[in-house]
């Protein structure tokens, strides 16, 4: 059974043709250029793939088949650097739409046009001088899908009054007014957010290259697995200038040219309409925020114990069929082991996502629907834990025996009956004759510099549980629990419900307790005098960690949740999991505190 490296999720977004030998596709560069964003020409250079790769490795990743170049690419976009980076950029792009900004060009254009007797006249020489007949030259809006309205300046002028002229004198006035506040809003922002799109932009660019290197090494070491043929739709996310913003600036301007042809008469109207316009585009706006975020916390809530935040979107999708596959195996409490399982096996790409037709005596990747192979990967689980507790063994050997075969059961059974990696290693290295081959994932770099037993994968337990959180102490468990309900929801300054569409830190740590049954004081200050200091090395989950920030002035100014495992549950922006060892969290930590009522029945389970 095949295991492909595990990294975080992010939206796939990408028509990039690969398999070229002499260059290799980098996506922040192309993101870059799409943008037309200015970044100066000396950080544009750094983000060269080049710069991250030597010589060698640049050769073996361009030499890969183009399937396995495309996976290595969808993985990268799956990385919590990539996202970053997509999202300072879109920030910045953001800014000032074309739509909108066009929108404004022809609002301000026709306004000129509908002046009093002597703006006509100056307006009547200028047009002299131009090269083309203005009695019949026409003016174009352009929409989002490059579709253009002429609307004829000639026939503007024949049906104006003097009460639209002068209103629309008004109108231009407020648009040259609003235009210019806009551009000079938007140069100030652009300068410090090119910056900030260059940062992350960089941190991107390692990341891609570390992706590409780990493929070709991986390539070498398992090439019947990473040669896998992925034909699955991938999702394609949206721009943040929804189609709500398009209709409103097309609309806009369309009521500009009204108001020009038709007069004061049908003002009060266009008046009427417009705010009419404006309330279905805030309600709409609001129903679909408030249906995104019901949504996200309804498909948190059905899958206890995984860190959701840290799975790709592809393997979410298939949330409600492994839960029932889970219940035909009778199997509902290991939903979270399965989807794990499922984003270390494929990420949820491919037809068998789980990578379970082998265990049905099948060969690899026979499967033709992930149906079909959620069904089998969930029987053959079952069997695992079935067999395990019947040995009296524990479920991280049932796990490992997912991929190594339940003899591994019968293994651990009489070595103990408890999942250890040295039981693991020993199976391999007998399994394999002792057989060595390069295995570049992180969790075997940090563990032996990146090798393993060219038998199954000896480190899948630890692949598996890195996106699992199983803790011995119940409240602790149901304070996690509720606080996964609200990955990825923005951060809202004074926020401390879900009503409230997003939390700020303290407010994130006073509800999810509060939900858990433990009443905290409402700011961050306060929750930490009712909390037990204790030593940062004493750190257990469900404890909090307080810190300064940049406006505490050395003061406590946010509140994490220790989650274990380097790992805290925070109000960033946007809400999520976060490491609690990176530069910002280790320089700003003031204090750790036990937050009383939680009783103290250790930590995370086998995990």
């Amino acid at each position: 059974m095949g295991i492909n490296f595990a990294d975080e999720k992010v939206n796939i977004k990408s028509t990039v043709q690969f398999g070229s030998k002499r260059k290799i596709t980098n996506p922040v560069q192309e993101e870059i250029r799409k943008s037309g964003l200015k970044i100066p020409k000396p950080e544009y250079e750094k983000l060269s793939v080049e710069n991250y790769m030597t010589e060698e490795e640049y050769k073996a990743f361009s030499t890969l088949p183009p399937s396995q170049q495309k996976r290595a690419f969808e993985v990268f976009k799956q990385s919590p650097e990539y996202k970053r980076f997509k999202k300072n950029l879109d920030a910045q792009t953001k800014i000032f739409s074309k739509d909108v900004t066009d929108s404004v060009t022809f609002f301000e254009s026709n306004m000129d046009t509908a002046g009093s007797d002597n703006t006509r006249t100056d307006n009547k020489k200028r047009r002299s001088n131009s090269h083309e007949d203005a009695e019949s030259r026409g003016y174009s809006l352009r929409t989002s899908d490059d579709n253009s309205m002429n609307i004829s300046r000639q026939e503007a002028l024949k049906t104006s009054t003097e009460s639209a002229e002068n209103a629309g004198k008004q109108a231009a006035t407020a648009a040259r007014t609003g235009a210019k506040t806009a551009a000079q809003t938007g140069a100030a922002a652009g300068t410090g957010g090119a910056s900030e799109v260059a940062k992350a932009a960089t941190e991107a660019v390692k990341k891609y290259s570390d992706t590409l290197k780990e493929a070709a090494a991986q390539s070498e070491s398992e090439p019947a697995d990473y040669e896998t043929e992925h034909s699955s739709d991938i999702a394609i996310s949206k721009s943040d200038m929804g189609v709500i913003q398009k209709i409103t600036a097309v609309i806009m301007a369309f009521a500009a040219a009204l108001i020009s042809q038709l007069g004061i008469v049908f003002i009060p109207l266009l008046i009427v309409l417009a705010v009419v316009i404006v309330i279905v585009s805030l309600l709409v706006a609001l129903i679909s925020s408030i249906a995104g975020a019901v949504r996200d916390a309804s498909s948190a809530q059905v899958i206890a114990g995984l860190y959701r935040q840290l799975l790709s979107d592809n393997t979410i999708s298939y949330s409600d069929e492994v839960k029932d596959a889970a219940a035909n195996e009778k199997i509902e409490d290991y939903v979270n082991y399965l989807m794990a399982i499922m984003e270390v096996e494929s990420h949820g790409i491919g037809t068998d996502v789980m990578q379970s037709s082998e265990s049905a005596g099948l060969p690899p990747n026979s499967f033709k629907t992930p149906q079909e192979s959620i069904a089998q990967g969930s029987k053959y689980f079952a069997s695992c834990v079935t067999k395990a507790s019947e040995k009296e063994c524990d479920i991280n050997t049932a796990i490992q025996a997912y991929n190594y075969g339940t003899g591994f059961i019968d293994y651990v059974a009489e070595n103990g009956k408890v999942y250890t990696l040295d039981l693991a290693i020993a199976f391999a290295e007998e399994k394999s004759g002792g057989r060595q081959v390069d295995y570049k994932n992180q969790i075997a770099i940090d563990y032996n510099g990146g090798w393993r037993y060219a038998y199954g994968n000896m480190f899948y337990v630890q692949l598996v549980n890195q996106y699992i959180y199983n803790y011995k102490n119940t409240t602790v468990q149901k304070i996690v629990d509720e606080a996964m309900k609200y990955s990825g929801w923005d951060y809202i300054s004074g926020g401390s419900t879900p009503d409230d569409g997003g939390f700020d830190c303290s407010g994130l740590v006073q509800y999810v307790y509060g939900q858990a049954g433990i009443d905290l004081p409402r700011l961050e200050k306060e929750q930490f005098e009712v909390c037990e200091e204790i030593e940062a090395d004493k750190a257990e989950p469900g404890d909090l960690i307080f810190y300064k920030n940049e406006t505490s002035d050395g003061e406590i100014g946010h509140v994490a949740i220790y989650l274990g495992n380097g790992k805290v549950f925070e109000a960033g922006d946007p809400v999520g999991i976060y490491s609690a060892t990176d530069e910002w969290h280790k320089t700003n930590q003031l204090h750790v505190g036990r937050v009383k009522g939680i009783e103290d029945a250790g930590s995370e389970s086998d995990d």
